[in-house]
């Protein structure tokens, strides 16, 4: 919800401004590529955070929809044999 918002609010402040101004669609253009230029590099902060997050604490064990298997890890982190 919040990148879609940053994505659209931008813009349609900028879409508000033109019509104040009378320009066309300069500053809607404008805030649409500001909008997305931070959803973008909020979605790249968002997976960046998840990629850095240790195993869960059951069991030692990483998820397998975080990249890693089902086995345990042994001391040094490592999948057990």
């Amino acid at each position: 919800m919040t990148v879609s918002l940053e994505m659209v609010l931008p813009g349609m402040f900028g879409y508000w401004v033109d019509q104040k101004l009378g320009t066309v669609a300069l500053f809607m253009l404008i805030g649409f590529v500001l909008g997305i230029t931070a959803a973008i590099w909020h979605l790249i902060q968002m997976t960046s955070s998840e990629k850095n997050k240790q195993p869960s604490s059951a069991g030692g064990r990483w998820s397998a929809k975080n990249g890693g298997s089902d086995r345990e890890l042994n001391e040094e982190g490592k999948p057990k044999p």
